[in-house]
């Protein structure tokens, strides 16, 4: 995971590659995935911010297009810290994410609603931040899929810089299903590091 800013412009490529087998970029395999992001965020004031963001992902077969998807995403984050001296902003936020096959022109929007955390602190000579993200999954439904919340997730992560422009997360992800969705067989735990950037 690496994202590169310029200004309030910012591009992040993901590449995801399935463990457990021994097969990338094969039919079938569905854990293989690369994906470009380019967004703008900003902020309307000192208590409202916005982020907005398009996507392409390339999944399974990156040979082929028609099992892509395309991702347009939006944000709105509200900052109580102004008002409250707490490091809490709410937010909320839709995705719509549709399939570029011609036979298969099944779309989907998505919904969150949720509260972010942060408190900064000194360890070691060094500014680092650590957080929370916890958040609501909403979906509008599809043909065959039902309308109604799908998890609860709560990501945990810790920011160090190591250098002026370089920085690792570590994070630890909690997604608890809705019983009533099947998107989800079970519980997930799931952790990672990703990198940032800075030109």
């Amino acid at each position: 995971d690496l994202i590169i800013t310029l200004g309030n412009f910012y591009f992040e490529p993901i590449v995801i590659i399935g463990i457990g087998d021994s097969r990338i970029n094969k039919e079938g395999d569905f854990g293989d995935e690369v994906d470009f992001i380019i967004g703008y965020k900003n902020r309307f004031n000192k208590l409202i911010y916005y982020d907005f963001n398009a996507a392409y992902y390339f999944i399974n077969n990156f040979k082929r297009t028609n099992d892509d998807i395309i991702v347009l995403n939006a944000k709105i984050e509200f900052s109580l810290e102004e008002l409250t001296r707490l490091p809490i902003k709410l937010y909320t936020a839709a995705q719509n994410q549709r399939k570029t096959g011609r036979k298969s022109p099944e779309k989907e929007i998505f919904y969150w609603f949720g509260f972010v955390a942060s408190k900064n602190f000194e360890l070691f000579n060094r500014n680092l931040n650590t957080g929370i993200d916890a958040y609501f999954f909403y979906t509008d439904g599809t043909p065959d899929k039902k309308e109604g919340f799908i998890y609860e997730r709560t990501n945990i992560y810790l920011d160090v810089p190591l250098t002026d422009k370089l920085s690792l997360t570590p994070y630890f992800i909690l997604q608890i299903k809705n019983g009533g969705q099947d998107y989800f067989h079970k519980n997930e735990a799931i952790w990672g590091i990703s990198f940032n950037f800075n030109f």
